[in-house]
């Protein structure tokens, strides 16, 4: 080994393991290098311009494949977060998708409403409008409020129980 770029640690670790010619490539996103790819090889070996193409490509996936997995843990971490603030709220909170299922409702809600959670998740007005269960219809009529975004209309149920809520209707 006569490359000065690699470290004394790194020579004695390639000589115990038998490892005589190695390359080390940048894992790099963007302008940021956020690790090294190395290979090793117990012969001495001459790299040819393939090789080094094939392993520069391999090395740009293994940086967005690591990249990737970073962002993936974010969104999951502040997803939870969410939804540890939404299951807290003292308001009903129910969340539909652009396709009008239901995607969230939080305690609150199934509380106000009577409801059960299994009994709503990604279902639509129209699968919850022919229910004959009463608290499911008061779910459906309130997804077919006709409410601007950031307006708020009063809502009164009759069945089981009078009650009066105070719905708005903000986009996410």
């Amino acid at each position: 080994m006569t490359d000065s770029r690699i470290v004394k640690e790194q020579m004695v670790a390639m000589a115990a393991e038998k490892f005589v010619a190695t390359v080390a490539l940048p894992l790099s996103i963007e302008d940021r290098t956020i690790g090294v790819f190395s290979v090793y090889w117990s012969e001495l070996h001459k790299l040819t311009q393939e090789e080094l193409n094939i392993l520069n490509t391999f090395a740009q996936f293994m940086a967005i494949f690591l990249e990737n997995i970073k962002t993936f843990e974010r969104l999951a971490s502040e997803k939870q977060k969410t939804k540890s603030m939404v299951y807290s709220l003292q308001d009903g909170l129910m969340v539909y998708d652009i396709n009008g299922k239901i995607s969230e409702v939080n305690p609150r809600l199934i509380e106000l409403l009577l409801i059960k959670r299994e009994a709503v998740m990604g279902k639509s007005f129209a699968e919850l409008s022919g229910e004959l269960d009463v608290n499911l219809k008061n779910v459906a009529d309130i997804l077919l409020l006709a409410i601007d975004d950031f307006e708020t209309t009063e809502y009164a149920i009759v069945d089981p129980a009078n009650k009066f809520f105070r719905i708005t209707q903000v986009p996410l």
